[in-house]
């Protein structure tokens, strides 16, 4: 009983806070960015409509196609790299949007209200994988601070996959933990459905199925158990992945093709240049040439990226600064920007992020380790299944581009660990453990203001692009006064970047133009000039 009333406090206080999100969100320009075709917020949102009218094949969906990609190859070229036959992103968010649409009619606050379920289940599972390795005041911590989390709670409210991800690859561990506790055939097989959601949700969750198939094996009690056991795995793995297989041969695509955008990411994300701000960033000229030349094929185009390092030395140099990115407190954004949604929306400013729950989560993890051998069963195989998810995770948020919404599994290993962190720091202070206690929260202190500072991510917090889209936005709603009000308000947060400040003054200059403010447009656009001379309207 007091089990289950954790759970329900847990997913209550997670789901009214991510409510409330959706509620900022919706009342503001910032909820309708997805309008605007550049970032992949615009496309899913497209994709899962027009699967929801009735393409439920998907054999007709738009092609992706953005302005920056004219800058990068031919639109021939994206033509047969972004084949229409194929879903260009992993199919599972698509289908999601396409449901959610197909219940509640095309409106984009019902996604974000559908993945605030989808994030408090989350939670739910946080608290009860913690609890089942790691004891009952674990998996409270652990849900807590699920439900806390600020970068979490963004990503439920924005037309991204992230939360589908986050919550499928949970899903996977929460399911192998039922399922060796039960052993049972039917659970094994509902853990490999799991896992095969996961990957139509994110294809490097292949990965995580390979660390389920070696646990399973490790826990068998027997030859014959470990033959049953991974057998049921193998075919609940095979029902999602089947369905994929048969509308790509009706739609004659290739049949085991999950995305058609793999081979970009791939070699964008692993191309031997210098990262940029520290996590990459950019499209060069070589990574097109090993897409040419691979003919986007992606074992070829595997072996053309790492020919661009002079050793494997040098790549796995190259993965470990990724990886080292990775632990960084910087939320690194490409589609939104977690700080300007911060800046504007009072919710998120005061909420956890990534320095506080690595602290705490690699104290715990620290602390696990060395009490591992201690730990009775069935806790004991529940915390190796937790290093194996923590080790994938790591992987999966450094395979391509280091991106904050990429990293949302690694932080669900750490809130896992932060949860058994936080148990032992409250028995050390129950049991009047003053010095370990002390020594705990000074290495959560330590170690949290290390990923603080951690520099290997150098970008500026905020950017051009999100004010120039609200001010796009507000302009569409007749607006262009507010539309250059937005656009000023903004270049005090993009101090040291001179050229972004000039192009969100001429932008400001040229709304105020158009409603007849001449003398205030030729004002901004002399700041303008200030910031970049030379540079001309």
């Amino acid at each position: 009983m007091a089990r289950s009333a954790s759970a329900l406090v847990v997913f209550a206080l997670a789901l009214a806070i991510r409510l409330a999100f959706v509620h900022e969100v919706a009342g503001s320009p910032l909820g309708r960015l997805s309008e605007l075709r550049a970032a992949d917020m615009y496309w899913y949102e497209r994709w899962g409509f027009e699967i929801s009218q009735g393409d439920w094949l998907g054999r007709d969906l738009s092609l992706l196609y953005t302005d920056w990609q004219d800058r990068v190859a031919t639109r021939e070229e994206w033509e047969a790299w972004f084949s229409p036959r194929l879903y260009n992103a992993p199919p599972l968010y698509l289908y999601f949007v396409a449901g959610v649409y197909s219940v509640a009619g095309r409106d984009p606050a019902a996604v974000w209200i559908a993945q605030a379920l989808l994030g408090a289940a989350g939670c739910v599972l946080l608290y009860g994988i913690a609890r089942r390795a790691f004891g009952e005041t674990a998996g409270r911590v652990a849900g807590v601070a699920g439900a806390l989390y600020g970068p979490s709670i963004f990503y439920d409210g924005v037309l991204l996959r992230t939360s589908l991800i986050a919550f499928t690859q949970l899903a996977v561990v929460g399911a192998l933990l039922a399922a060796d506790r039960s052993r049972k055939r039917g659970a094994f097989a509902l853990a490999g459905a799991s896992a095969g959601l996961a990957v139509l949700a994110q294809p490097t969750a292949f990965a995580l199925a390979v660390v389920a198939l070696v646990w399973l094996g490790v826990r068998a009690r027997s030859r014959r158990a470990a033959a049953a056991a991974l057998l049921a795995f193998a075919i609940g793995f095979a029902v999602p992945l089947s369905a994929l297989v048969a509308r790509n041969l009706a739609v004659q695509a290739p049949a085991f093709a999950i995305a058609s955008r793999g081979p970009f990411a791939l070699v964008v994300g692993n191309i031997a240049e210098p990262l940029l701000g520290g996590v990459g960033f950019t499209i060069p000229e070589s990574a097109i040439q090993v897409l040419r030349d691979s003919e986007f094929r992606l074992l070829p185009a595997l072996f053309g990226t790492l020919a661009t390092h002079d050793s494997l030395g040098a790549f796995a140099a190259f993965q470990a600064r990724k990886l080292l990115a990775a632990f960084s407190d910087f939320e690194v954004y490409n589609n939104v920007n977690y700080y300007y949604f911060a800046a504007k929306l009072a919710l998120l400013r005061y909420l956890p992020h990534f320095a506080h729950i690595a602290g705490l989560g690699l104290v715990g993890l620290v602390l696990a380790l060395r009490g591992h051998r201690d730990a009775p069963e069935p806790e004991r195989g529940a915390r190796a299944l937790l290093v194996l998810y923590a080790l994938y995770a790591m992987f999966a948020c450094t395979v391509s581009l280091v991106l904050s919404r990429y990293r949302m599994p690694l932080v669900g290993a750490l809130i896992l660990y932060a949860g058994f962190a936080g148990a032992w720091l409250g028995r050390a202070v129950a049991a009047r453990r003053a010095q370990a206690a002390a020594v705990g929260v000074a290495a959560t202190l330590a170690v949290g203001l290390l990923v603080a500072s951690n520099p290997a991510v150098r970008l500026h917090r905020f950017r051009a692009a999100e004010p120039l889209g609200v001010a796009e936005i507000l302009a569409r709603d007749g607006t262009p006064s507010a539309a250059a009000g937005e656009l000023e308000a903004a270049v005090p947060l993009l101090e040291g970047q001179p050229r972004a400040q000039a192009l969100l003054l001429r932008g400001a200059a040229r709304y105020r133009a158009s409603i007849g403010e001449r003398a205030r447009a030729r004002a901004l656009l002399r700041r303008a000039e200030a910031l970049q001379p030379g540079e001309r309207e």
